[in-house]
C-alpha cells in the first residue's frame, strides 16, 4: 500500500501538466478554426502546428504517467489480496484507475472500499470514498448515484464541506430542492451561525415556495454578515419572486453599496436585478435610467438590453412610457433607443395632446448618425417630418428606410413602412391604431 503511494504521488503533478497541455491544444485548434472561416490560411496552420505539439505533449506525458500508475495499481491490488479489509487500498486503486480513465473499475472499487469501511470496527469511516465515488459518477453523468454518494460523504464527517457543496450542485442540478433543505437544516444544527449556509437554505425556501421561511434564514444571513452583498442580493431576488418588488429594490441598493467595497459580485448584474425591481414596482422611469447607465458603459451587455427590450415592450407607446423616456433622457441625453422611442410618439400617438411635432423631429435629428443606415430611425424620422407637414421629405426618408430593411430582409418591418408611405404620398401623417 505505502508502496503503491510513493510509485503514484509524482502523478498527480503530470496530470496538471497534461490537463494543462490539453487545454492549450484545445485553445489553439478553436484560433485556427476562427482564422481558417475568415480565410486566413497561412495563420491557421501555424495555430493547428502549436495545437498539435502541445497535443503530442499531453500525450506523450500521458503514457508515462500510464506506466507508473499500472505500476502502482499493482501494489494496491497486493495490498488487498493480503488485507481485504483495508479501505484505503480500495480509494487509491479507484483513484489510480480514475486517472486511467477505467471509470466504471474506479467505481466498483470505491465500492468495495465504502463496505469495508462499513465493515470496519477499528477507527471512524472517512468521508473520502463516498466523496471520490460521487466524482467518478459524475463522470458517467450519474447525477442521482453522484448526489447520494456526496450526501453519504457529508453525513459521515459534518465538516467536510465539499462534500455537502458537491450534494448541494448535483441536487440542485436534479431539481431535488427538498434533500438540498435537509442537508443545510442538517448543516445548520452543528453550526448554527454559518451565514452562508442560510443564504443557501433561503433560496431553496422560496424555490419549494416556503416564503415565510426563506425570509427568515436570509434576515438570519445578514444579521451574521451585514457587510457582504451576497445575501442582501439573495433578499431582493426572494421578496421579488414573493411579490414584494418595494422591499427588494432597497435590498439590491444595499447589495450595490457593498459591493462597492468589498468587489464581489458584478456591479452590472446587481444593477439590472434592481431595475426589474423597479420596474415590477412600478417605478418605470427609475428602471430604465439603471438599465441605460449599464448600457452606456457596456452597449453590448447582453442581460442588460434583452431587460430592457422586455421593459420598453412592456411600456409600449403610452404617454406614460413618454414620460418615462423623457425623466431618462435627462439623466442619459445620449441614450439613443430612447431618444428614437419618445421620438415615435410624440409623431404618432392619435392623442393630439400626446404628439409634439416640433419635439419629435428635434428628438430623431439628435439621431443623425443612424439616419442614413438604420431602417428603424429613418422610419421614424420620416414619420417626424410627415407630422411636420414636409411630406416630400418624408416620402424620401421612407423610400430610404424600406430600401435598408428589404436588403436587410426584415420583411415584417419593410411591409409596415411601405404602408406608411403610401400616406405620405397622400399627404397624410402616420397615426399609430390604439
Amino acid at each position: 500500500y505505502n508502496l503503491g503511494n510513493m510509485i503514484s504521488r509524482p502523478t498527480d503533478t503530470m496530470f496538471e501538466q497534461i490537463n494543462a497541455s490539453r487545454k492549450k491544444s484545445t485553445e489553439l485548434s478553436g484560433r485556427a478554426k476562427a482564422l481558417r472561416d475568415t480565410g486566413n490560411l497561412k495563420q491557421a496552420r501555424i495555430y493547428d502546428q502549436l495545437s498539435l505539439k502541445h497535443k503530442n505533449q499531453a500525450e506523450a506525458e500521458y503514457q508515462k504517467a500510464r506506466t507508473v500508475l499500472l505500476l502502482a495499481e499493482s501494489h494496491y491490488r497486493k495490498s488487498i489480496e493480503i488485507q481485504p479489509m483495508h479501505a484505503w487500498s480500495y480509494n487509491n486503486l479507484g483513484v489510480s484507475l480514475l486517472k486511467l480513465e477505467r471509470i466504471d473499475e474506479a467505481i466498483e472499487q470505491y465500492r468495495k472500499g465504502i463496505e469495508m469501511d462499513r465493515l470496519s470496527l477499528i477507527r471512524k469511516r472517512t468521508p473520502i470514498l463516498p466523496y471520490n465515488l460521487g466524482n467518478a459518477l459524475l463522470k458517467k453523468e450519474r447525477f442521482e448515484e453522484a448526489a447520494d454518494a456526496f450526501k453519504q460523504s457529508y453525513l459521515t464527517h459534518y465538516t467536510y464541506e465539499n462534500a455537502l457543496n458537491k450534494a448541494l450542485s448535483t441536487y440542485r442540478r436534479l431539481g431535488k430542492y427538498n434533500e438540498c433543505i435537509e442537508l443545510l437544516n442538517a448543516h445548520l444544527k452543528r453550526h448554527p451561525e454559518d451565514p452562508g449556509a442560510h443564504q443557501s437554505l433561503s433560496k431553496y425556501l422560496i424555490e419549494t415556495g416556503k416564503v415565510d421561511q426563506a425570509v427568515k434564514h436570509i434576515k438570519q444571513s445578514i444579521d451574521l454578515a451585514p457587510t457582504n452583498p451576497l445575501p442582501h442580493m439573495t433578499e431582493g431576488e426572494i421578496l421579488v419572486k414573493a411579490n414584494r418588488p418595494a422591499e427588494a429594490v432597497e435590498s439590491f441598493h444595499q447589495a450595490i453599496r457593498f459591493n462597492r467595497q468589498k468587489h464581489m459580485l458584478r456591479d452590472d448584474n446587481l444593477q439590472i436585478k434592481l431595475a426589474e425591481a423597479l420596474s415590477l414596482a412600478g417605478r418605470n422611469a427609475d428602471a430604465l435610467a439603471t438599465l441605460a447607465l449599464v448600457l452606456r458603459s457596456n452597449p453590448n451587455h447582453g442581460h442588460a438590453r434583452e431587460s430592457l427590450r422586455n421593459l420598453m415592450k412592456q411600456l409600449g407607446h403610452t404617454p406614460q412610457a413618454a414620460e418615462c423616456y423623457e425623466e431618462t433622457l435627462k439623466v442619459i441625453p445620449d441614450w439613443i433607443d430612447g431618444l428614437q422611442k419618445l421620438a415615435w410618439i410624440r409623431a404618432t400617438h392619435p392623442d393630439p395632446n400626446v404628439r409634439d411635432a416640433s419635439q419629435a423631429l428635434g428628438l430623431v435629428k439628435n439621431l443623425s448618425s443612424r439616419i442614413n443606415n438604420d431602417p428603424i430611425v429613418l422610419d421614424t424620422f420620416a414619420a417626424a417630418l410627415a407630422e411636420n407637414k414636409q411630406f416630400p421629405q418624408a416620402v424620401s426618408a421612407a423610400k430610404k428606410a424600406l430600401k435598408i430593411a428589404r436588403d436587410e430582409k426584415n420583411e415584417d418591418l419593410a411591409r409596415q413602412i411601405e404602408d406608411r408611405l403610401g400616406l405620405y404620398e397622400k399627404g397624410r401623417p402616420y397615426r399609430e391604431n390604439r
